[in-house]
């Protein structure tokens, strides 16, 4: 049997675009929530403006 310490409403797996919109969608509804990542940083696989998926730039 596996002991938990810590319990929440909503528990989000992944910090990118998707992960983010769920949890604030969830804690703008008064839930908690956890979120995890499995690398190193959050976002890790969210496109990032330097990749040129951002906001285009203008002249």
């Amino acid at each position: 049997m596996v002991d938990f310490d810590r319990e929440v409403d909503v528990l989000v797996v992944g910090t990118g675009a998707a992960g983010f919109a769920t949890a604030l969608g969830a804690i703008d509804d008064g839930l908690s929530v956890l979120m995890v990542e499995s690398t190193g940083r959050w976002a890790a696989t969210a496109p990032s403006p330097a990749a040129g998926c951002g906001c285009p730039t203008t002249r």
